[in-house]
């Protein structure tokens, strides 16, 4: 049952390697946290082909959501797209705090904090390094769902994204810049909490270096020299795919 928090994946396509990934993540987390697996119409049978998957899902600790008919993955714009939609945030309720991932991420069992130690933010992934954009990078992320909605509400993804924001994230992570503001100005309650990348890196790196991070995204993409300590911190990397959607 999905209550205050659940762990996403959004893949249209069943491959062999997402199951070994997901079960890696269901054991980090725990089973107070749900994953949902979001996949086209087509793959949905394929996820219980594998028997320890199958086991998950039956005791509800998995589950398999079908994405609606007309939700294709191209490319990283059709992504961004079904990201600043509401449908996947409104089809999350009631769960407040949403780790997104995808399978070219991973969370360490080494790490001594948890997913649940950043509850405080309303954003927070591996930080972007400068001059590759700004921010958090999404594709493993916790964010509140209420604060996505709030922006959501208020704003356009097509009408206001702009050349230097054009990923999902940034968008998202530029957006409540400005509600922090306004919400600083006015002494609003729901004000945005964001993380110092200091914290960030902590939670997930990909750019910017850091020994022991709770995960990793996008290590294919790695210095060498910066692989022989993941492969002593975090060996379960290995799991990760290079490609994602």
């Amino acid at each position: 049952n999905v209550t205050t928090k659940a762990a996403v994946i959004v893949e249209t396509r069943f491959r062999t390697n997402l199951v070994p990934l997901i079960l890696h993540f269901s054991s980090v987390l725990g089973p107070t946290w749900p994953i949902l697996i979001y996949t086209s119409p087509e793959s949905v049978g394929q996820f219980s082909s594998s028997a320890a998957l199958a086991r998950y899902l039956r005791m509800g600790i998995v589950q398999v959501r079908m994405l609606p008919q007309e939700v294709l993955f191209t490319n990283s714009d059709s992504v961004n797209a079904f990201m600043t939609k509401k449908w996947l945030w409104e089809d999350l309720a009631p769960a407040e705090h949403i780790l997104i991932f995808q399978s070219d991420s991973m969370l360490c069992a080494n790490a001594a904090r948890s997913v649940d130690d950043y509850f405080q933010y309303d954003f927070v992934g591996a930080p972007i390094a400068a001059g590759l954009g700004k921010g958090y990078n999404g594709g493993l992320s916790l964010r509140k769902r209420s604060t996505i909605m709030r922006i959501l509400e208020e704003w356009d993804w097509e009408k206001t994204k702009t050349k230097d924001v054009r990923f999902e994230d940034q968008w998202y992570y530029d957006r409540m810049l400005k509600l922090q503001k306004t919400g600083d100005s006015t002494g609003d309650e729901l004000s945005i909490e964001l993380p110092s990348m200091e914290v960030a890196r902590t939670f997930s790196v990909e750019t910017i270096d850091y020994p022991h991070p709770l995960g990793v995204h996008q290590v294919h993409r790695w210095l060498k020299e910066q692989m022989l300590s993941l492969d002593k911190w975090c060996p379960e990397y290995q799991l990760c795919s290079e490609e994602h959607i």
